[in-house]
């Protein structure tokens, strides 16, 4: 799993006297507000006081290298810690998510845990507070979650049916529980607690190690897109971005005493029709110890990726000879329910670390849910169909250009290969910056592009390089893909300063976040004045690429 990575880079990196100058200076503030110097004594400090105490440590967090080379879903956790640490300082930030973080650093936790917590804080607070973080990614989610479909035909049996044992098992239990004066079963309380199974208690701390999510709510009307389904989105988009062998994940809510099973995978997500637990208790027993029985393949884990020493590999056979195919390293994941799932590695041939090679998985497939009571389109099924690459000579991310005048020469070739496609007849369709490449082992720095998928379908990439007329719906010309170049240039200049620093501007991180329409209305704005525009560079351009401003 990806926490094998987490846990290697946390070990090859140890904290040991990292931390040490932000111990000193709290206990040296604790002295001065005559207050002992504990975990417990945090909730005696005034909120103003608080605030320095956690800057502070979100400083001294910063300065661990290691945290440049951690990974919070898509950016670093110094892009994050950075982004918590701008809405720690605005003063409208809650406590809680990060008391345990704060804990875990005064009482001097392993390096693992507090790294754990770190995690744990900038992903619940680097928005200002549980509502702000539903009303800034309602529009994405909204819109995702358009693609789920209830009361599936046959989908318990499909998860749930092979496994040996499971109803008569589930028959015996239910009956001990109906069993003396107080039955354990048939309960209406009222639930308010997020639930899941994981592989340990202690992994509750991490998403990686999440296995099923749940969630429970008290009364059956938050069975809903704006409700349940709502929270369960976000829990699936976090097991995504941390667990890169993943599949699909099961989710279950309790709502009330309405009980439904979903499946997602990046195609949306599916359930089965909901039941309820107090009159059919037998479905709800063989539900939960099916989720325990379930092996990893049930859970939707890739079990091509295989224990090799302390990390994974993948085994090849080429030209008729087994290969082992050692994974170095993780390299990203669009975090999200519906769109394009492409997952790469960095990896070496076994005995070989002078050959890099890189992994890329992609999935794609036709849906078929019929019956589903809110499915519109009648279409048939057909399986997913998951695709491996591995290639060699991939060249580095745009971003990484050693030289930022340099830039323009690679878009310049960029464009040009674009312009080749379109003459063969290809139409790439998903112009973002991970998917433009330089390779500068040359005398001159060559771009090129990657990632054809989207050149079959007539489908878009990320939004914040989508052009403006086709966030408002209008169908995906060549000219949208040279304005996406601009988007990826402007992308470039406003959150690299260098070749690894790559840094948070929440001016327009929100730009991932928003409906297709306001982001649409934002980048006209953006651009639809010279003069401003011009500003906009001066004020958001990094040092690093100033100079390409004349």
């Amino acid at each position: 799993m990806a926490n094998q990575e987490w846990s290697k880079l946390i070990r090859e990196h140890p904290i040991r006297n990292g931390l040490d100058t932000c111990y000193n200076s709290l206990k040296i503030f604790y002295e001065t507000k005559g207050i002992s110097y504990s975990a417990e004594t945090l909730t005696q400090l005034n909120s103003e006081d608080l605030q320095n105490v956690i800057l502070d440590l979100l400083l001294a967090l910063q300065q661990l290298r290691v945290s440049r080379l951690l990974r919070s879903g898509n950016k670093t956790l110094l892009a994050n810690l950075f982004t918590l640490a701008s809405v720690v300082a605005s003063g409208n930030f809650d406590f809680n998510h990060v008391k345990l973080l704060v804990t875990a650093v005064i009482t001097k936790k392993p390096d693992e845990e507090i790294w754990a917590q770190v995690y744990h804080a900038v992903t619940m607070g680097s928005l200002v507070n549980s509502s702000e973080r539903r009303v800034d990614t309602d529009p994405v989610l909204k819109e995702e979650l358009e693609q789920t479909y209830v009361d599936v035909p046959r989908f318990h049996d499909a998860f749930f049916e092979k496994i040996p044992h499971l109803e008569s098992t589930s028959q015996a239990i239910l009956e001990r529980c109906y069993e003396g004066p107080n039955p354990w079963f048939h309960s209406t309380a009222a639930c308010k607690l997020d639930v899941g199974i994981v592989t340990l208690f202690k992994a509750l701390l991490h998403w990686s190690q999440v296995l099923i999510p749940g969630e429970l709510k008290s009364n059956s009307k938050n069975d809903c897109q704006t409700g349940a389904w709502f929270d369960i989105g976000k829990y699936v988009r976090e097991v995504f971005a941390t667990q890169d062998i993943r599949c699909f994940v099961l989710v279950f809510t309790l709502c009330g005493s309405l009980m439904c099973v979903w499946e997602f995978d990046c195609f949306g997500g599916i359930a089965l029709m909901q039941f309820d637990i107090n009159k059919d208790g037998l479905r709800f027993v063989s539900t939960m110890f099916g989720f325990l029985w379930m092996d990893e393949k049930d859970l939707g884990f890739d079990l091509t990726f295989i224990p090799f020493n302390d990390g994974r590999c993948i085994e090849i056979i080429r030209n008729g000879i087994p290969e082992c195919i050692v994974i170095n390293k993780f390299m990203g994941r669009l975090s999200c329910i519906v769109g394009q799932v492409t997952t790469c590695w960095k990896a070496y041939p076994e005995g070989d670390l002078s050959t890099i090679f890189i992994i890329k998985d992609s999935i794609q497939k036709e849906l078929d849910i019929i019956k589903a009571f809110n499915y519109k389109v009648k279409s048939l099924l057909s399986n997913r169909i998951y695709r491996r690459i591995i290639v060699c000579n991939y060249g580095q991310n745009i971003y990484k250009v050693s030289l930022c005048v340099a830039l323009f020469a690679v878009f310049e070739s960029c464009i040009q290969g674009h312009k080749l496609l379109l003459k063969a007849g290809i139409f790439h369709r998903d112009i973002l910056i991970n998917n433009i490449m330089i390779n500068e082992d040359g005398s001159s720095p060559l771009g090129f592009l990657i990632d054809l998928n989207l050149a079959i379908k007539g489908k878009t990439g990320i939004r914040a390089f989508m052009a403006i007329g086709v966030l408002r719906g209008r169908q995906h010309f060549f000219e949208h893909d040279l304005e996406s170049f601009f988007w990826v240039l402007f992308w470039i200049c406003v959150y690299y300063n260098g070749l690894n620093e790559e840094r948070s501007v929440p001016e327009f991180d929100k730009w991932n976040v928003v409906g297709m329409s306001e982001l649409a209305r934002l980048k006209s704005g953006t651009i639809l004045d010279e003069d401003l525009f011009i500003e906009t560079l001066i004020q958001y351009c990094t040092p690093y690429y100033k100079p390409l401003i004349s």
